[in-house]
């Protein structure tokens, strides 16, 4: 595995586009429309990449038949080296990578039932904390129609909605925030956008632009748990949909496929289920 220089990382983005998935984190990478890092099998005339964007998240398309760089990748998916601290979410293209990946891994891999979660208080146990655990992901696309005959629907809520600020950008909290899909405040105040709902000054739910390339928008949500289940993230969501439809952009929705709660309220707004991938939560 060979790191590309930042100049070098656009050579990533005709295997990225040719996937059957939503590619848009990884695209922002290849783009250097964030700050990651894109590994290949050559310099010259890649023909692999391995692309890791800063939230966690990797995407591995391209030829699955290269001997030498999929040894280099199992060692790394295995952590033989302990280079890595942290999981990784890793998604692949095409599905020739499934077999080429359960047949290094062994028992190294295990495969979770359709429709598991992640739990951390289980999957991240002293005994499994080192393997590879196969999810799926859901890829959902937005049926603009459908959205229109359900917004009225839609609960109407008592706060207030505000565009995003840089204080709201800083002081956010929880695992799908802003801050973890942009570089910093500024890099999101220019290029991204969301919309906050807050009831007596409190923030409440945040629907906001985890990436934005060419006329798409990947949605991300975080609602503060003493406040789910009330309707308020599709509130947030509504408006950020507006927003999409007003500037002719296509937004985007993708999920763990053990998320329920966001398989449910990705539907409520009008999407539809496209496909799944597999989706694997690479140890430590």
């Amino acid at each position: 595995m060979i790191k590309l220089t930042p100049t070098d990382h656009y050579m990533a983005l005709p295997a990225l586009q040719a996937a059957n998935a939503n590619t848009l984190f990884a695209e922002s990478v290849a783009k250097n429309h964030l700050n990651g890092i894109i590994y290949v099998d050559q310099l010259a005339v890649p023909s692999v990449f391995y692309v890791c964007h800063p939230y966690q998240m990797s995407f591995l398309c391209g030829r699955s038949d290269n001997a030498d760089f999929n040894q280099k990748l199992f060692r790394y998916l295995t952590n033989a080296d302990g280079k890595r601290n942290s999981y990784e979410w890793l998604q692949t293209y095409p599905d020739t990578w499934t077999i080429q990946i359960e047949t290094a891994l062994g028992d190294k891999l295990i495969k979770q039932p359709t429709g598991q979660n992640y739990v951390p208080e289980i999957h991240e146990t002293e005994a499994i904390k080192h393997q590879t655990l196969l999810f799926e992901r859901i890829n959902f696309t937005f049926d603009q129609q459908l959205y229109r005959q359900l917004r009225p629907r839609l609960w109407a809520g008592t706060g207030r909605i505000e565009r995003t600020s840089r204080k709201m950008f800083q002081s956010l909290s929880g695992s799908v925030v802003p801050h973890r899909f942009w570089n910093d405040a500024n890099h999101f105040d220019k290029n991204g956008v969301g919309f906050s709902l807050l009831e007596n000054n409190e923030l409440v739910s945040t629907a906001f632009a985890s990436c934005m390339e060419d006329g798409f928008l990947e949605i991300g949500i975080e609602t503060s748990p003493f406040h789910r289940g009330k309707g308020h993230a599709a509130l947030a969501c509504r408006v950020l949909l507006d927003y999409c439809l007003a500037h002719h952009l296509e937004p985007l929705w993708s999920c763990h496929g053990g998320n329920i709660g966001s398989i449910k309220l990705a539907e409520k707004l009008g999407f539809r289920q496209t496909n799944n991938t597999p989706y694997y939560r690479v140890g430590v």
